[in-house]
């Protein structure tokens, strides 16, 4: 009986054992088992996202091409970025020959990247498996800034993202392990930071360097050299790294800070609302700043320097980093020190969720397997509930990205290869000329707001994509482009006049008036004569260093000897602008509307002065200041008009920019013809559904585009005959 009871005693010992070993074996497992479930989750979605045009993916095509030895757009400058994810890239191309699948391996990639990051960070700073799960939840699934990176192809700072997590990881993980190889690691993640993405790694290196110290800190006692040969690699490494951006990258990148217009539409303000406008990513700021709190109490209380410490460390840096750059007034964008700044708080934030399960759990049972069952599903709750939401928020913006129409722009850039001479370049706009540049190494000329171009030569591009699309003829000066979007008359005196003027606010060029011919009223003897009835009688320009002018001229033929000059005409660094009206036997009236898309919101007229308010562009709404020359002018205005009359023969406007930003471009008259064989343009790409298509069209065929292309819904205009 003695040997039954201590047999079924040993048995059931032996049975409690293999339980509890099982389920510690599960538990441990869990977190593991739930990251990669979310990981392949996410995978297969964004897999199945095309990503033909999308965003800026093209524009890295582009550059990976530079490294396999293929044509290059020439205004383009390669070795300016950093090469790490160019040369990736490259590599992959010469295994998979479909730049669509290139680019969807680098996604996949980036985002198993981020996944291995955001885990790591949280099971090694946070101390637990499931602090590396949930960390990978909130920052894959609760924010979407990460995920958005992968939207638009921001593959540079999504590589540059999981080197500095890593890398961060790696040093403290050596800190307290003291195993050289994590020196490396570490050092080498760094390294590889450096080389990927320039912004990221100007506030990334300093965090990786103050972690470093941290870490070196159970060494400050060992000897100069043992804590020599332990940071040898980091110095290394650094060191190969400071030569290349000394030698290569700073010089080329000095123009980056010099965007005129990036504080005004991506400026601190923009930052905080990347960070807040989507609530659940406010809600992680806020439990991420008390994470942290939290983490460095324990450290404090420890005496010894921990996660919390590192965690805080990496806060400040970063933080510190962006009040710099704020005061300083330094032109980066800074809607993408978003992504820097909440990786530090993502892990705080899951540390202290997990926490706080955790504490819940076990005011509720005492039992070790109740709390852990009851955190490890309050982890894969979080899961459950956010997918759903990140996965149609992730759609969403990549839907923003998409082209209109991938089939066919693939389709139409192919033909164009075929069609086109080697070195001729097509116009379009700016994602499908992005993806043109890309897939083909031929130039693209496109419009694109200066907020987006961090290059001058850029800025200069935009503007002559945009005067050949809606003009026939402009004048710039980096405040005003004066636009002549109408024309008259038969081959010999062909007349532009209509004029849309966009106005310098900020640093960009926006839309804010126009003045048809059809506005202008001559007041004579014979009656009220609209400008519009006019027979033109032809334009010239003058082109100076220190003025540009253009005059069109009208008259009528009823006898009456009426006659019209119109001068529009800017000065050297001047934020005036004249618009002058000149009359023979006759009166001028003019009227003065805001452009399509904005609208006035305050009109201040008084005698022969107003003042304009437009509706708000970036920070501020803009202001213009319009003055008539004429003694007895008056102002008088409409919800949507401004109009001006005198007795005189001559009206004479000055519009001055009263909330302009440093200027982009120069003093100049821009003729689309001209601009057609500077740019060495062979052709046209346009969506044939857009409104604008059709006028777009009949001035690029006035200029010799006379040969039409049909791709699906994309429409194509070649220039002279048929190769």
């Amino acid at each position: 009986m003695f040997l039954t009871d201590r047999l079924g005693s040993r048995v059931r010992f032996d049975a409690d054992l293999l339980l509890s070993r099982a389920t510690a074996s599960s538990r441990g497992r869990m977190p593991a088992i739930i990251a990669i479930a979310t990981i392949i989750g996410l995978a297969s979605v964004i897999a199945l996202t095309p990503v033909t045009g999308r965003g800026d993916y093209g524009q890295w095509l582009m550059t990976s091409r530079f490294y396999l030895g293929e044509s290059v757009p020439s205004y383009r400058d390669i070795p300016a970025l950093p090469a790490l994810v160019p040369v990736l890239l490259a590599g992959m191309q010469v295994l998979l020959r479909s730049p669509e699948a290139v680019l969807q391996v680098a996604n996949l990639l980036t985002l198993a990247g981020f996944g291995v990051a955001f885990y790591l960070g949280g099971r090694v700073i946070g101390g637990t498996r499931l602090t590396g799960a949930m960390a990978l939840a909130v920052g894959l699934l609760v924010t979407d800034r990460y995920l958005e990176l992968l939207a638009f192809g921001g593959l540079l700072q999504g590589a540059a993202l999981v080197f500095l997590t890593l890398g961060v990881v790696s040093l403290f993980h050596a800190g307290r392990t003291q195993r050289r190889r994590w020196w490396v690691v570490g050092a080498l993640c760094l390294g590889a930071l450096a080389f990927s993405h320039v912004g990221t790694a100007l506030v990334g290196i300093p965090i990786g360097l103050v972690v470093a110290a941290i870490a070196a800190l159970p060494l400050r006692r060992a000897g100069w050299q043992t804590i020599l040969r332990t940071l040898a690699p980091l110095l290394v490494v650094l060191g190969i790294a400071a030569i290349y951006w000394l030698l290569i990258l700073a010089p080329a990148s000095a123009e980056y800070i010099r965007n005129p217009a990036s504080l005004a539409y991506r400026g601190p303000d923009r930052l905080i609302a990347a960070l807040f406008s989507y609530w659940p990513t406010g809600l992680l700021v806020v439990l991420g700043v008390v994470g942290t709190a939290v983490m460095l109490i324990e450290d404090v209380r420890a005496r010894r320097p921990g996660g919390g410490s590192v965690v805080g460390a990496w806060l400040i840096v970063a933080w510190g980093a962006l009040a710099v750059s704020t005061v300083t007034g330094a032109a980066t964008d800074y809607p993408r020190f978003a992504t820097v700044l909440l990786v530090p708080l993502v892990i705080a934030a899951a540390d202290v969720s997990i926490r706080s399960a955790r504490l819940v759990a076990g005011s509720i049972s005492a039992s070790s397997w109740s709390v852990a069952v009851t955190s490890t599903s309050f982890a894969l709750a979080v899961i459950i509930v956010a997918a759903p939401f990140a996965v149609n928020r992730f759609a969403r913006q990549a839907s923003v990205y998409q082209p209109r129409d991938a089939a066919s722009l693939s389709s139409a850039v192919e033909a164009l290869g075929k069609a086109l001479p080697a070195n001729a370049a097509v116009i379009t706009s700016v994602r499908d000329g992005k993806w043109l540049e890309g897939t083909t190494g031929r130039e693209a000329l496109f419009s694109l707001p200066v907020r987006y171009a961090f290059r001058p030569v850029e800025w200069q591009r935009s503007v002559d994509a945009d005067v050949l699309l809606r003009s026939f003829g402009a004048i710039s000066n980096g405040y005003f482009l004066a636009e002549m979007t109408g024309r008259s008359g038969t081959d010999g005196t062909v007349t532009p006049d209509d004029l849309l003027l966009a106005v310098n606010h900020g640093g960009e060029f926006v839309d804010l008036l126009q003045a048809s011919r059809a506005d202008i009223a001559l007041r004579s003897d014979e009656g009220v004569t609209p400008a519009s009835r006019l027979t033109p009688g032809g334009s010239d320009s003058t082109a100076g260093s220190s003025q540009v002018s253009v005059t069109s001229r009208w008259h009528a033929d009823n006898g009456s000897g009426v006659t019209l000059a119109e001068t529009m005409r800017a000065w050297q660094g001047g934020t005036t602008f004249d618009l002058v009206d000149q009359a023979t036997n006759a009166s001028v009236s003019k009227t003065l509307r805001a452009a399509a898309g904005t609208a006035f919101t305050t009109v201040a007229a008084s005698g022969r002065e107003a003042r304009v308010c437009f509706a708000t562009i970036g920070e501020d709404e803009p202001c213009l200041r319009i003055w008539a020359a004429q003694p007895d002018a008056a102002f008088t205005s409409t919800p949507n008009s401004l109009t001006v009359r005198t007795a005189s023969q001559r009206l004479e406007l000055h519009v001055t920019a009263l909330t302009a930003g440093a200027p982009s471009v120069g003093l100049a008259y821009l003729d689309p013809a001209s601009l057609v064989d500077e740019h060495g343009i062979g052709a046209a790409l346009f969506y044939a559904p857009d409104p604008s298509t059709e006028a777009r069209m009949q001035r690029l065929r006035s200029l010799g585009f006379d040969r039409e292309l049909r791709f699906g819904s994309y429409v194509a205009l070649i220039r002279g005959p048929a190769s």
